[in-house]
């Protein structure tokens, strides 16, 4: 994405905004986007539920749900747009 950092440097200068930068791609995680922008903000990572965790929140039959967790793994907002896509069809 062309200017990128002059963008997100040009809302940095806005008063009372809060911005907030997400995603995964390595093309803007460079060391370029990191040096620009160093000591400007926090890094936050997020890790999927372990299936400890998946069962107690989202429960049901045990082999049924580790199933799920297999397949769609622990990340929380899959699961609750697969549970409401099913309970929209029903």
């Amino acid at each position: 994405m062309p200017r990128f950092e002059e963008v997100l440097n040009s809302l940095l200068r806005i008063s009372n905004i809060d911005m907030y930068v997400t995603g995964s791609n390595s093309k803007f995680l460079s060391s370029d986007i990191v040096t620009e922008f160093r000591g400007r903000g926090d890094e936050i990572r997020i890790y999927p539920l372990s299936f400890a965790e998946f069962y107690a929140a989202f429960g049901g039959d045990y082999d049924d749900t580790w199933e799920e967790y297999m397949i769609y793994g622990g990340l929380p907002q899959v699961h609750s747009s697969l549970w409401n896509a099913k309970r929209l069809s029903i």
